[in-house]
């Protein structure tokens, strides 16, 4: 906490003084003292009290610290060692009044450092002064009793982890959450109370962050039900967080299955092709089609084992009209990516499902569309518009889309680049037709 400032001052000394500094400082607080320059009211005590420590070492072994008597020493010709005692004092209050709970802070502030009087700051506040006055008297006494403990700033305080996230389901209309988590403060947050409930001063010293910022950082992430009390003032993360030894785990099953379900995958699509092919019309080559079906068969039979298994498919309401859930990830370094995703936009009536996966940088090589851009793509499709048939902005859009690859126009007729699926035939169209056609050849069961 404190450090030798002069070879011939050994640490328990000073920190010793420090101490005692400190604990006078309160004790006139505590008493009623109202000084009106605080700093050299602070200078005056720090001078008092190491005349007296400096005559008492004087008196037990005969050494002297300074040549000069410390009484007549001017406020601003205050010695090095006088100058660093005081910062270190300082420096303990300054802890101490970071970590006060606003509550009291306010009130403090006021008083000691603004100069209001009692009765304003009750009459502003609301409050009757008696209890202003409570306030003050066990604002002194905690902040007296955590100088006193051996305080330590958190790991997180100089060493921020990142974490990773991934959302399903409509954000919120303020953009929740992503607006709440893309810094590391609220990041660190979210894993220092990860399945460990945390009050706000505890979440202060690990991340070495002021409690007035603090505060505000763990109302926004708990207004964003990232975060709930748990108990009166202690908080924890609302969704799970996948720690880096989960993860490897995941990895090496993942990959050990993927052996075995690779291939029989590949195999039942192919097989499925001339049907599909018939009943969708697709026009691709066989490795385009698989590029988009592999993702596609996944996704439904993830959706079918949760749906086995009573877990429902709806996601969590949130505020401002957020429909989503939430997972975090610690950072880790996969042997390899395999990251993927699955992004959505439009309507009820019209959609486009995005599978992106990050590999040979496609993750957004073609980006995405909004819900608008799908809206004008939707209905030239289904009536089949020409492009001189549209209007002069949806004929920008179509021109983008072009240049993106996502359509391709020839003799003004628009051809989209991917599967279309008709709503009344997309319920499960891959698996229902693969799971028809195996059973008819009974090759699966």
């Amino acid at each position: 906490m404190f450090w030798l400032w002069l070879t011939c001052v050994r640490k328990h000394d000073a920190e010793d003084l420090a101490q005692d500094i400190a604990s006078q400082a309160l004790l006139s607080l505590a008493k009623g003292s109202r000084p009106d320059d605080f700093s050299r009211w602070i200078w005056t005590i720090a001078r008092n009290r190491y005349a007296r420590w400096a005559k008492e070492k004087k008196r037990r072994n005969g050494t002297v610290f300074s040549e000069a008597p410390l009484d007549n020493v001017p406020d601003g010709q205050a010695t090095a060692e006088e100058q660093l005692l005081l910062r270190e004092n300082l420096a303990l209050l300054r802890r101490e009044l970071s970590l006060l709970a606003s509550g009291y802070r306010e009130i403090v502030v006021a008083y000691y450092f603004e100069g209001e009087r009692l009765a304003d700051i009750a009459t502003r506040l609301g409050l009757p002064e008696g209890t202003v006055k409570r306030k003050l008297h066990e604002c002194r006494k905690n902040m007296r009793e955590g100088i006193e403990m051996a305080r330590e700033i958190g790991l997180r305080s100089f060493k921020a982890e990142d974490v990773h996230f991934s959302k399903s389901g409509p954000d919120g209309k303020d953009g929740t959450p992503w607006r709440l988590i893309q810094r590391l403060i609220p990041k660190n947050i979210l894993l220092a109370a990860y399945r460990n409930p945390l009050n706000l001063e505890e979440l202060s010293l690990e991340l070495g962050i002021s409690m007035p910022y603090m505060e505000e950082e763990v109302n926004l992430l708990k207004d964003g039900t990232l975060l709930k009390e748990v108990a009166k003032g202690r908080f924890e993360t609302d969704f799970i967080i996948v720690d880096r030894d989960m993860q490897r785990d995941i990895f090496h099953r993942a990959e050990e299955l993927t052996e075995q379900f690779a291939p029989l995958l590949i195999e039942l699509l192919d097989a499925t092709l001339p049907e599909l092919v018939r009943v969708f019309g697709w026009r691709w080559e066989r490795s385009f089609i698989l590029w988009t079906l592999i993702p596609m068969a996944v996704d439904y039979l993830a959706r079918d084992v949760q749906r086995r298994n009573g877990v429902s498919d709806g996601y969590t309401m949130r505020p401002h009209d957020g429909h989503w859930d939430i997972v975090g990830y610690e950072v880790y370094a996969y042997p390899y990516s395999v990251k993927s995703g699955h992004n959505g936009a439009g309507s009820k009536q019209d959609a486009l499902w995005f599978y992106k996966i990050d590999m040979q940088d496609m993750w957004n090589r073609a980006g995405e569309l909004s819900s608008h851009e799908v809206n004008v793509l939707a209905s030239v499709i289904r009536a089949n518009r020409k492009l001189s048939d549209l209007g002069s902005a949806e004929q920008a859009i179509m021109h983008d889309l072009v240049a993106r690859c996502f359509i391709n126009v020839q003799d003004e007729v628009c051809t989209p680049n991917f599967p279309v699926f008709k709503k009344e035939l997309f319920t499960m169209p891959v698996l229902a037709i693969a799971g028809k056609t195996y059973n008819s050849r009974g090759n699966l069961q």
